[in-house]
């Protein structure tokens, strides 16, 4: 009777343990995969990064493109100005070269 008792408590403990075994098991395999998980996690999170930092290089170097382009256009606009100052001022000087030749003539 003694060695039934015993025999069933060791068959017992044996099946306890075995499942102890299983769930350690399950546990590492888990772990196992949270760490392949957390290493893609990582390794996504640094390739957002770096397209985050390439957009905002874009960002820069079109901001500065923006810049260059006011300045050629203030210095375009200037320009253009002096230009039509120009004009101006040649045909008033040839309205006068106009008058003065017919006064010459007349």
């Amino acid at each position: 009777r003694r060695t039934e008792e015993t025999e069933s408590l060791a068959s017992a403990t044996e099946a306890q343990m075995l499942a102890l075994q299983k769930r350690e098991e399950a546990a590492a395999a888990r772990e196992a995969r949270n760490v392949k998980h957390e290493k893609s996690l990582l390794e996504l999170q640094t390739e957002l990064q770096i397209e985050r930092d390439w957009i905002q290089e874009r960002h820069r170097q079109v901001a500065v493109v923006e810049i260059d382009a006011k300045d050629h256009e203030q210095v375009f606009q200037r320009r253009l100005q002096e230009v039509i100052k120009r004009e101006k001022s040649l045909v008033a000087a040839q309205e006068r070269l106009s008058e003065e030749e017919e006064r010459v003539a007349a």
